[in-house]
């Protein structure tokens, strides 16, 4: 069923479609957009955040290196390791140890032998203790700075080991110095708080072990799977006594670690909290320490949502007043319109004497002109064709009446020519019957001579006279033959 509207209702509803269409697809483009730049800017800000804890961890980490490393070059603790009974927990070497110990009781130097065997000790309790299944002791003992994160043997705490190698002027190994500080000194310098509540930031050792979490049940429990050879080394170096070490959901984190030179940003789904997060891991010191942040993207996402809807509203209520405007805009710029069209309804009424009015000063000024003009044209057109019209229809009507005139004198002749051929068919038809007639009576006679003859023949035949003189002449018929 056709459906007539008016050219501003068109107007209005094809207006409000293309705004609609259009705020609707800038709120998708700006949603997509918000999201993916919004989540870009997160991840750059994060791992911007990852190098500058990363920087910070590792100040601090070399600064106890080389705290530890000065200790080890101390010609008193060198010649204290060169005697071959050195005396345990000599007082010298305890003053000497507890200058590095920066008026902090928790910070423990130590002097171990070449057996790994605690010998000089801020802590009495680690003297007479052997310390040579430990990483960092085998590292040193071996001609190279140690640096590593495990639960004491002794002190049952968390603590970072630096160690140095104490050689002699000939270059021998003649133990090892170790600088223990615990935990918590060093996360509290390196960690900073994040402003979202659902973000967390986690130490992972060159092994994947998380070393520090804000998550306490992520703790001494790998990134990803390990293999078995580790976790034997982690049982008979007594790394993480009393902690059984699982695999936690960060796979893909965990294969990538020994290849990390840089700071890298990951896009992870975490399976077990169901959520799409985004991580950020840079290593330390060479890779003996990572420092990893995560955050949960929905929480950029639900932004950018939040914006696309505040776009919407914005374009919905756009379209509204654009709708409103449009139509008194256009109520107003129509009425010309309703003028020409009540001109052409007039018009089409036969009144060619209506003349359109619009004092616009635009284009539908000039055409309610050229309407005016045209229909004076056609009023004139009008007139002359009646009058065109009368001139013809007198001479039609002439012409008619000579043609009855005309018609009349053939219907007059028509009738005379009838008459004269029924007349001759008349006479024709009484000459064929003579004619018939006249065949038919000369068929007689023929046939009465032929008769005849055979009479005659047989007259001849049968009298004696006329047996002995025959004649040779013929005779005549009776009666002479008649010409069809």
């Amino acid at each position: 069923m056709k459906i007539n509207w008016s050219l501003k209702k068109k107007t209005v509803y094809f207006l409000t479609f293309i705004i609609l269409l259009t705020g609707a697809f800038t709120t998708v483009a700006v949603y997509h957009y918000t999201e993916r730049t919004t989540l870009q800017a997160e991840k750059n800000k994060l791992m911007l955040k990852s190098f500058k804890q990363a920087e910070t961890f590792q100040t601090a980490l070399n600064d106890y290196q080389y705290s530890i490393g000065t200790i080890a070059q101390l010609p008193a603790i060198i010649n204290y390791l060169d005697n071959p009974k050195p005396k345990l927990q000599s007082q010298d070497i305890l003053t000497y140890l507890s200058a590095f110990n920066r008026g902090n009781a928790d910070i423990i130097a130590s002097i171990l032998n070449q057996d790994g065997l605690a010998i000089a000790s801020l802590d009495p309790a680690f003297v007479g203790n052997s310390y040579s299944f430990r990483n960092f002791f085998q590292e040193s003992i071996h001609g190279s700075s140690g640096i590593e994160m495990a639960i004491g043997i002794t002190s049952k705490k968390p603590s970072y080991y630096f160690s140095q190698p104490i050689k002699n002027t000939q270059g021998k190994t003649l133990g090892v110095a170790v600088l223990i500080i615990p935990q918590t000194l060093i996360a509290t310098d390196y960690f900073m708080k994040g402003d979202n509540p659902d973000s967390n930031q986690i130490i992972a050792d060159q092994d994947g072990i998380v070393i520090a979490s804000n998550k306490p049940k992520q703790l001494y429990n790998s990134l990803g799977a390990i293999s078995a050879d580790k976790i034997i080394r982690f049982k008979t170096e007594q790394k993480f006594t009393g902690h059984d070490i699982s695999p936690l959901s960060y796979e893909p984190i965990q294969q990538a670690l020994s290849s990390l030179k840089e700071p890298r940003i990951f896009d992870f789904y975490d399976a077990l909290d169901q959520e799409q997060e985004i991580i950020s891991v840079a290593p330390v010191m060479r890779n003996k320490f990572y420092i990893i942040n995560e955050e949960v993207a929905d929480s950029y996402t639900n932004m950018a949502t939040r914006i696309a809807l505040i776009m919407s509203l914005f374009v919905m209520l756009s379209t509204l007043l654009s709708g409103v405007a449009t139509y008194f805009a256009l109520r107003y710029l129509l009425q010309p319109l309703s003028a020409l069209e009540k001109g052409t309804n007039e018009l089409s009424k036969g009144n060619l004497k209506y003349a359109v009015k619009i004092d616009s000063g635009d284009e539908l000024e000039h055409l309610a002109l050229r309407f005016n003009a045209m229909a004076n044209n056609l009023r004139i057109a009008k007139s002359n064709i009646e009058a065109k019209v009368k001139e013809r229809t007198q001479e039609l009507e002439k012409a008619f009446r000579e043609i009855e005139n005309d018609n009349r004198q053939l219907l007059a002749y028509n009738e005379k020519i009838d008459k004269t051929t029924r007349e001759e068919q008349n006479a024709l038809q009484k000459l064929a019957q003579a004619n018939n007639g006249l065949t038919q009576a000369k068929k007689i006679m023929q046939e009465q001579e032929v008769e005849i003859a055979k009479l005659k023949a047989e007259l001849t035949a049968n009298n004696p006279l006329t047996k002995s003189k025959p004649t040779k002449t013929a005779q005549k018929p009776m009666f002479p033959p008649i010409d069809g």
